[in-house]
């Protein structure tokens, strides 16, 4: 978990590990969610994570 306040809440996920899908189905069945938005991370961390060998996360 990356930040939580109030309502709302916001994850990291690495779909190397777990299926976005896995994670959403799982999520749905325990909460109640009104609302879900799913992001990508910025072309430039990307880029970034590349070129110093490192994985990248959203």
């Amino acid at each position: 978990m990356l930040k939580a306040k109030g309502y709302g809440l916001k994850l990291a996920v690495d779909t190397r590990v777990s299926p976005i899908e896995a994670t959403l189905s799982q999520l749905l069945r325990a909460y109640p969610v009104q609302d879900i938005a799913i992001t990508m991370p910025p072309m430039e961390r990307v880029i970034a994570a590349i070129y110093q060998g490192k994985g990248v996360s959203g």
